[in-house]
């Protein structure tokens, strides 16, 4: 595997300010449309106070109140990397990690499957540096990718055609998808799927533009092993509610794995998926609530020993401070 990725050069750019940014309450959950929530924590960056709630049906872990999605859009377009290159000096190094990352865990699949001229999509697609390592794999094995990415941020998108001329820019948004007429063999979402406002909406987009024996790599912090707070971040996931997103989305996991950090609280979650054949597959009402009520009672039972260490760092220092008096 090629590690010589092109360095993407530092822009002389003031540091953004972030006063744009807005915020309003969270209406219903994006994966059950619940309505009651959990304050579960709180996180202050940039002079910005973001909090986070876990729905009361289902589990699944939101900022909220979250930021709005015209304010967002703005950052992305128009801030987000210039934001990445002047306070993150690590950045570059990050997305070659991450580009490496997911060829690692996507080699296989690469080798066994796709025509001769895959189509290859890759949503939030930075640098292009994911979709370049991808590119050079299957030419490597003696086939004619074609690459395609969809990223909001102007400069970011010149820069990766500029790195890779075979990257076809094919829109700004997701959503855009809906106009492109084509499909694609491989979908890649690498630490966007957290991001985005309308999660499920946007999968449920995926989905129609894969062909029946299309994949969709996706890949996320893991909230139980990742610091997933972040003005970036509107979702939080773990492995069980990441699976009933895609299930009710209507995919089928093929591979979930769990990696970097440590073996007991790992940072990452990837998951390999394709479509379910039919609406058939689906889950009904009452399994897709069944299965939510299982995994929300273990995700709750996952979520104690954090609230446990808490305790017990707060014993300790307290005992500190009972033996020092005493001194």
């Amino acid at each position: 595997m090629r590690s010589n990725y092109p360095v993407v050069a530092k822009i002389n750019t003031m540091e953004p300010t972030f006063s744009h940014i807005k915020f309003e309450n969270l209406e219903s959950c994006a994966m059950c449309g619940g309505h009651s929530f959990r304050q579960i924590g709180n996180y202050r960056v940039h002079g910005l106070d973001l909090n986070y709630t876990s729905c009361s049906q289902c589990s699944l872990i939101q900022m909220n109140p979250r930021t709005t999605e015209e304010s967002m859009q703005y950052h992305y377009r128009n801030a987000y990397w210039q934001t990445v290159i002047c306070l993150d000096e690590g950045a570059q190094g990050r997305q070659t990690a991450r580009a490496e990352g997911t060829l690692a865990i996507l080699g296989d699949t690469l080798s066994n499957s796709f025509d001769q001229t895959p189509a290859v999509l890759e949503v939030g697609s930075g640098w292009g540096m994911t979709l370049t390592a991808i590119g050079r794999f299957l030419a490597d094995s003696g086939r004619k990718p074609k690459l395609f990415s969809i990223e909001p941020n102007e400069m970011a998108a010149n820069k990766s055609i500029q790195l890779n001329e075979s990257i076809q820019l094919i829109g700004k948004d997701i959503t855009d998808l809906k106009t492109t007429g084509r499909l694609f063999n491989l979908v890649i979402l690498s630490h966007v799927l957290e991001h985005l406002f309308e999660p499920l909406e946007s999968l449920r987009v995926i989905r129609n533009v894969l062909p029946k024996n299309g994949l969709l790599y996706i890949e996320v912090p893991n909230y139980y092993g990742h610091p997933c707070y972040s003005l970036y971040h509107l979702t939080c996931y773990t492995p069980s509610t990441l699976k009933m997103f895609l299930h009710k989305a209507g995919f089928s996991v093929r591979l979930i794995k769990l990696h970097g950090g440590s073996r007991k609280h790992e940072d990452y979650i990837s998951v390999l998926t394709e479509p379910l054949e039919s609406k058939a597959d689906a889950p009904g009402k009452r399994e897709e609530f069944s299965e939510i009520s299982a995994r929300r009672a273990r995700t709750e039972r996952d979520l104690k020993p954090s609230y446990i260490l808490r305790i017990k760092r707060l014993v300790k220092k307290l005992l500190r401070k009972i033996f020092s008096s005493r001194r």
